[in-house]
């Protein structure tokens, strides 16, 4: 009896070596970050360091916080809601965070100068500061008009615009450290996400400019360029033309594991 050869299965979808590489790429700086922040738990490193964080009340801004507080800094944050940053402050404070809120909209760019003094004249120094706020607005681009792209801008580029300007100088005698939170819809535009796009590609434009003239005077400047994250965002979305079709996909998205 000969022997019957073992049935062969389907061949394999070839894969795009470019998403290969976007998910290589990703599961590095995930890996990268973990091992950073659980380093920095263990070293203490951010022991006496005061860090500024906007958008700091809810998302990825008050995971930053956590994350900084962990490792041994005193944390600032600034929302433009006075209910959201209590809570977010008193969460913060029952993990053990030294943290204290500012009610600030980084729009306003005659805050901007109150918000540091605030947060110098609180913890009696600066070291670093996170420009992590953001907006989202999802929807086809006809439904969405001028003042939708306007509004992303404000937020998510003359914010961190303003911030980094006024903060370079209060950095300088603590040699410190201006981080940017863009996304890498600054990369790749997304459908459906236009003024989200367009302001962090601006975003990233200027922090990019930023850290390259900023080099050698003390002060660093870091651009951060997440994938998808899962914080909860699609709760704070705004949406429009079939608002439920819209919320759909966004949430699908943002729930998944990767």
């Amino acid at each position: 009896m000969g022997v019957v050869p073992p049935r062969a299965g389907p061949e394999p979808e070839p894969r795009n070596p470019g998403e290969l590489l976007l998910w290589g790429a990703a599961g590095a700086a995930l890996g990268v970050a973990a091992s950073a922040l659980s380093e920095r738990r263990r070293s203490g490193l951010m022991n006496g360091k005061v860090v500024l964080i906007t958008g700091g009340s809810r998302g990825l801004g008050l995971q930053l916080a956590r994350e900084f507080g962990f490792g041994g800094a005193s944390v600032v944050i600034c929302a433009r809601g006075r209910e959201g940053l209590d809570r977010a402050v008193a969460e913060l404070s029952g993990r053990g965070v030294r943290a204290h809120g500012v009610v600030c909209d980084v729009t306003d760019p005659d805050a901007i100068e109150d918000l540091l003094d605030e947060a110098e004249r609180h913890f009696g120094r600066l070291d670093v500061v996170v420009n992590s706020a953001g907006i989202m607005r999802v929807g086809p681009q006809e439904t969405l008009s001028d003042d939708h792209f306007r509004q992303a801008m404000d937020v998510m580029f003359w914010g961190p615009f303003h911030l980094s300007r006024a903060a370079v100088d209060r950095l300088r005698p603590t040699r410190g450290t201006i981080v940017n939170i863009t996304s890498i819809g600054a990369y790749l535009s997304v459908p459906h996400m236009l003024p989200y796009s367009t302001a962090k590609h601006a975003w990233a434009a200027l922090s990019e400019g930023m850290a390259a003239e900023t080099a050698g005077t003390g002060v660093r400047v870091t651009t951060v360029v997440p994938g998808l994250m899962r914080t909860g965002s699609h709760r704070g979305v705004v949406f429009t033309g079939d608002p439920e079709r819209e919320y759909a996909w966004f949430a699908l998205a943002a729930g998944l594991p990767w």
